[in-house]
């Protein structure tokens, strides 16, 4: 099957603009991605995510995009992405664009021949009313910047108009079927898009905004038809493509939609956003936490999901961080960072690295910069080392955005160095995970305990596998607690290898505070 590969898959998410840059202008770019591939596939991946490197005026960090058909110059060029393709291909990684359709920049020559009075080809291609009443229209209507006298409809910020792939059930003279020509047409040029980058090497792609093609769908049936007959499509061209949606409801998209993978959010984005970049307890709540509030809140649902998942042979990836979040890093320990990790990496699914948070990278309030608003100090440049632009960029002049400078801990050289770094750590757990028969994203899990008061201190389970077993003990509070393990490591004798604040003699682990502990049992 095509996503048999995702079973021991590691995903790596690289924001192009602050990865590498290569030619010193400030901003990273291709070029600098395929000089450090040799880097990803080190750690243990074997998948990235490639956020948008397409055309664009970058008013939304590149999700406002111009033409889907050439990269941005200041990327480099279509010729440098397959030479990007090909060496990931050699080193054993996928690549996955970003596909962005929902909408387009409001610069998008399709656009610019939507907004004429005469009509043509594109007079339909967006979402537009029949009057200039912004009263009897909904919301996220722009008017007075175009020949013709409507409104037209935006997904996120004023310059992304909405492509028209129709309403569900149109109410409204202006709101056009899923099957109008105009929106039968918009599908076939989303499917030309993927057909053009596919044909060139990409494995696939991360869908934005998938749940919101198809207009007035409250329950999502509208969306869920829609991409089951253009997945259906380009599955059958493309059998060994992967698509991966924004779309907070794996059971929908993979189930029901025909994606392959799919992201799960325990709490959705709300959590993870804040309003506040300077809020200090913006990840106070996450699942697993020194506080544990809402550890019962997602273990329930997430085991649910993982059955449901497993049962119709897809793929989640549970949510830990990415370009549109706050670093995992924010107000959080390094102790508390890799506990984090040792349980993503070890629970059911696919896991994401975010470029950066191998190395709890720090979050830096930043002032807004292409639309990034506080996700701005979540994509900072990538630090290599301790010298100049911590080895993002030889540039003598401003970096698109700041590094943390010379003095920084956080930094690949500084922590590769160190055996315990959070770096070494992720590094370790995912080439178990790739290794692992047991750790594998279908193979067995057991939750053998759930902390005295069910808070998730600790927090034990087990992961089976042909060649073995996994055992992994979580202790996020900061508090001693001495776990007796003689009956969670049972059928044959178990190596312990890995853990932190934790003393293990053979019977008892001793752990100190915000530890973990990993058992293995081969055979």
């Amino acid at each position: 099957m095509r996503s048999d590969w995702l079973d021991s898959a590691v995903f790596y998410e690289i924001y192009p603009t602050s990865f590498y840059d290569s030619n010193g202008d400030g901003v990273g770019d291709i070029p600098g991605i395929i000089e450090k591939l040799p880097y990803v596939a080190q750690l243990g991946c074997n998948a990235v995510w490639l956020n948008p490197c397409f055309c664009s005026p970058f008013l939304d960090g590149g999700y406002d995009i111009t033409d889907y058909y050439r990269v941005d110059p200041r990327f480099g060029t279509n010729d440098d992405l397959r030479r990007l393709f090909e060496t990931a291909r050699a080193l054993g990684i996928r690549v996955l664009l970003d596909l962005v359709m929902g909408h387009t920049s409001d610069r998008h020559p399709w656009f610019a021949a939507s907004c004429k009075e005469e009509r043509n080809e594109f007079t339909d291609a967006y979402i537009w009313s029949d009057n200039l009443d912004a009263e009897h229209c909904e919301a996220r209507f722009i008017c007075g910047r175009s020949e013709r006298p409507h409104m037209y409809k935006v997904n996120y910020y004023a310059t992304q108009p909405a492509l028209n792939y129709g309403y569900y059930r149109p109410t409204k003279s202006w709101q056009m079927p899923m099957d109008a020509p105009a929106a039968l047409q918009n599908r076939e040029r989303l499917k030309d898009v993927c057909a053009f980058w596919l044909d060139m090497g990409a494995a696939g792609f991360r869908v934005d905004m998938a749940h919101n093609m198809v207009k007035g769908d409250v329950r999502y049936r509208g969306n869920i038809r829609f991409w089951r007959e253009v997945l259906d499509d380009l599955h059958a061209r493309y059998p060994d493509a992967v698509f991966l949606p924004e779309w907070n409801d794996p059971q929908k998209t993979i189930g029901k939609a025909g994606f392959d993978l799919a992201f799960y959010y325990p709490f959705g984005y709300t959590k993870a956003n804040g309003s506040d970049r300077d809020d200090a307890h913006i990840y106070e709540g996450t699942y697993i936490s020194e506080q544990s509030r809402l550890f019962s809140v997602f273990l329930g649902p997430y085991l649910h999901a993982v059955r449901k998942i497993n049962r119709i042979g897809g793929y989640q990836s549970l949510h830990l961080g990415n370009h549109d979040t706050i670093r995992l890093s924010r107000s959080r320990s390094d102790d508390m960072i890799r506990v984090l990790w040792a349980s993503y990496m070890t629970l059911p699914g696919v896991p994401l690295i975010y470029y950066g948070d191998e190395l709890g990278m720090r979050y830096q309030p930043l002032k807004s910069k292409d639309g990034g608003y506080q996700r701005t100090g979540a994509r900072t440049p990538m630090q290599w080392d301790n010298t100049k632009n911590n080895g993002f960029s030889t540039t003598d002049g401003v970096l698109n955005l700041p590094v943390e400078g010379p003095d920084s801990p956080y930094t690949v050289a500084a922590e590769a160095q160190d055996p315990h770094s959070t770096y070494n750590t992720v590094k370790t757990l995912a080439h178990y995970k790739r290794s692992f028969d047991c750790l594998r994203a279908h193979a067995p899990f057991q939750v053998l305990h759930t902390g005295h008061k069910k808070d998730g201190n600790p927090f034990i389970y087990r992961r089976k596998g042909r060649d073995g077993t996994l055992v992994v003990v979580l202790q996020p509070r900061r508090a001693a607690v001495r776990v007796p393990m003689r009956k969670y490591l049972k059928d044959g004798a178990y190596d312990c290898l890995l853990r932190q604040n934790a003393d293990w003699d053979g019977q008892t682990l001793a752990c100190s505070g915000v530890s973990f502990a990993l058992f293995y049992r081969k055979g």
